[in-house]
């Protein structure tokens, strides 16, 4: 097979494309001698590195030279960025990760300086002089800029120390820019302070007894919902004139040190469920084996159908916890196995992205039908393997960092992104006392409440064909039209066309959490003398205690998920970034990764750091070029990226 480095597109592609304007013409800045040593360019650097989702320290050599290099530019204040560019790796661990910044500081870099990091950088595709020119550009704007007019807000402002603009200027137009040159993101909202503690069911109580702060309490509530929903059968609801059941998505983001590991104790919500269902597979399975053994005894394949008789089949493995880190096949066959309900809690969303990128589109597509209960069809001629699921009932959480999320959503024309509602974490820069006596670890205090859901499964599956309806009332109909009518014209004046969908779909999973809820009061409120639902009883009504904190927490997350969309959303409105929406999603993630001007031998090395065969990633190299007329030929093996401006001006 031919190397991709030798490579050269010439012969395949247009050569009339000549007219674009691309990004090589930049005018040249005479940058000052000290500035790769400035701070302002480093942390530039590493944002730059971290937005774009570019990994540099997969191998342990440059992990190391990382650390290294850091120490030496940053001192005690490369830390975090350290951890930012490490936890784009899979092999990331954040206690491992503090271990080795404090070697590499006493070590004082044995040599390396921060000019490797520049240069590992530089390799890795970013254009270091224009990273330097934007932090002059910084410092010139910052050296004349006004505080901030919104003096209340100053110390949580995104915008504080960036641009001299207006209050409304801050709230709305520079926030996308803003939030993608930050390398954290600042979460202000929480929600579990603004609802009184005696309104909350006792079933939700001892998990947010379970956490001492306002921001962990809003985590483990989202993440136990999250949890349950895709777990609660014979229950559902009519939203926008469908049926719709409990189950939604919910992605939780944050640097390292947010404490987002916590969230999977909520995943021992469901353990005695696993077990249960498993204990029923493990007897099924030996009673299989036992006929499959009588069967062979009768003399098995050898004799004639009539006379031995069908061969009996092994069960089906279900659990309620759907693997990620699998195939679409292999995750429909086990969401088919259950019924078509099911629960997929990731912590690393990389497991979640390497699906979605070696499935060509069948993952992302099971994921976008899931969320509405539209049916999953998968066809494979070459495996003979047909899959249908009628109603699929799949709750998804993830966890995931800043620079996992792009490569999770490449963009969101296709709307995946937008059936995900999203909490941001804040960085915990605080020693936690590993000694202090607790009277249960957290994952006994979710075991615990998981044997008490196990009662309401069985209250709920008793009910057979028999569905509950769930309902709001004409009051609270009005109110939550009301709120999301408003919510849509604020957050499209400020955001553009794009948050639409993102808003439409909040509504839909507010719902969704306002029905767990009140289930969830039910059952707490239930004496267990008579049957969860009365034999004539066919619907529930939410209570104004219920319905007002999902309310309270769509309060919150619009906050959040503002900020993440703002972060990560470019204009994809304007021709080129509905050029590169056409992409599948692999082709987006390469052309993503790509430098804004690059080699064929440039291009090889991205290639292999995505595991994209030489094959595959000369056809889309081709195709960029080509077909979406994202990319120009500039001369023999050297092609450069179209800007935005060569498709708004027509030339």
């Amino acid at each position: 097979m031919a190397n991709l480095n030798d490579f050269d597109l010439e012969g395949h592609l247009n050569n009339n494309n000549n007219n674009y304007m691309v990004q090589s013409q930049i005018p040249s800045v005479a940058l000052p001698s000290n500035i790769d040593t400035d701070k302002e360019q480093i942390m530039s650097v590493v944002s730059t590195l971290v937005s774009r989702g570019i990994n540099i320290t997969e191998t342990y050599s440059d992990y190391l030279n990382t650390g290294f290099a850091l120490a030496d530019g940053m001192g005690e204040e490369g830390r975090t960025l350290f951890h930012d560019l490490s936890s784009m790796s899979s092999k990331y661990n954040a206690a491992e990760c503090d271990k080795q910044y404090n070697h590499c500081l006493r070590s004082h870099g044995s040599g390396i300086t921060i000019k490797t990091l520049f240069h590992m950088a530089k390799n890795a595709g970013v254009d270091i002089s224009e990273v330097a020119r934007e932090a002059i550009r910084k410092c010139a704007v910052c050296a004349d800029a006004q505080p901030c007019a919104n003096t209340e807000e100053e110390h949580n402002s995104l915008i504080i120390n960036k641009r001299n603009n207006s209050t409304q200027e801050c709230a709305s137009a520079h926030l996308a820019q803003t939030a993608q040159n930050s390398v954290d993101l600042s979460f202000r909202h929480t929600f579990s302070d603004k609802i009184p503690t005696e309104d909350w069911c006792g079933f939700m109580k001892p998990i947010l007894d379970s956490m001492t702060d306002f921001e962990g309490k809003d985590k483990m509530v989202l993440g136990a919902m999250n949890v349950l929903s895709g777990a609660i059968p014979n229950y559902y609801s009519v939203y926008g004139g469908h049926v719709i059941f409990p189950p939604f998505y919910q992605i939780f983001y944050g640097p390292a040190a947010c404490r987002k590991g916590e969230i999977r104790a909520c995943l021992e919500l469901i353990k005695p469920l696993k077990l249960e269902i498993r204990r029923q597979y493990e007897y099924e399975l030996e009673h299989a084996q036992q006929e499959h053994a009588e069967w062979e005894s009768r003399g098995g394949k050898g004799k004639a159908a009539a006379e031995r008789g069908p061969e009996p089949k092994e069960p089906e493995f279900r659990s309620p916890i759907i693997a990620a880190n699998s195939s679409a096949s292999a995750a429909y066959l086990a969401l088919k196995a259950n019924g078509g309900w099911g629960v997929m809690f990731e912590t690393e969303a990389d497991v979640i992205t390497q699906s979605l990128l070696s499935d060509y589109g069948d993952y992302s597509t099971g994921l976008r039908s899931a969320y509405h209960h539209e049916p999953i069809t998968l066809n494979r001629v070459k495996d003979k393997l047909h899959i249908e699921i009628e109603e699929p009932r799949l709750a998804v959480g993830v966890t995931c960092t800043p620079g996992q999320l792009p490569k999770l959503f490449p963009s969101f024309e296709n709307g995946l992104g937008s059936r995900f509602m999203f909490y941001g974490l804040n960085r915990k820069v605080e020693w936690l006392n590993p000694f202090l006596n607790i009277d249960k670890p957290l994952d006994e205090v979710y075991e615990e409440q998981g044997k008490q859901f196990l009662d309401l499964f069985h209250e709920m599956s008793a009910l057979g064909e028999r569905r509950i309806q769930f309902m709001l009332t004409d009051e609270q109909k009005a109110q939550f039209n009301g709120f999301f009518s408003e919510l849509l014209m604020e957050q499209f004046s400020m955001l553009g066309d794009g948050i639409s969908s993102f808003v439409f779909r909040l509504g839909l999973s507010t719902f969704r959490m306002a029905m767990i809820l009140a289930l969830l009061r039910r059952f707490s409120d239930w004496d267990r003398q008579e049957p969860l639902f009365a034999p004539e009883e066919q619907a529930i009504a939410c209570s104004d205690k219920d319905f007002h904190i999902a309310m309270a927490i769509v309060n919150c997350l619009v906050n959040h998920t503002a900020i993440i969309y703002s972060s990560l959303a470019t204009n994809e409105d304007n021709p080129l970034n509905k050029q590169i929406a056409k992409m599948s999603q692999p082709e987006q993630v390469f052309f993503k990764a790509l430098p804004d001007e690059y080699t064929s031998k440039q291009a090889a090395k991205v290639a292999k750091s995505h595991d994209i065969n030489t094959d595959t990633a000369r056809r889309y190299l081709s195709a960029f070029v080509n077909t979406y007329k994202v990319s120009v030929r500039v001369k023999n093996g050297c092609y450069a990226k179209v800007i935005n401006k060569d498709f708004q001006t027509g030339k």
